[in-house]
């Protein structure tokens, strides 16, 4: 989920079964965060720069097999 740090933002997520996750900014959907995978395990994690603790999101994951959605 979404944790400040330090001044900073940063979106944690924990899904084996997905090969990408991104944050969507439900006010502007054009504003986008790719998350890392840092861990094989399915661990992701970035700075959302620009971002406080009232952004309204969903993530958007892709899995291995090219499906996507959204929660």
């Amino acid at each position: 989920g979404l944790r400040e740090f330090q001044g900073s933002w940063f979106m944690r997520v924990l899904r084996p079964d997905a090969e990408s996750v991104t944050v969507i900014d439900l006010h502007d959907e054009s504003r986008r965060f790719a998350l890392n995978r840092i861990h094989d395990n399915g661990f992701f994690e970035s700075n959302l720069r620009g971002v406080d603790g009232t952004l309204d999101y969903e993530l958007e994951f892709k899995s291995y097999a090219g499906e996507t959605w959204r929660t």
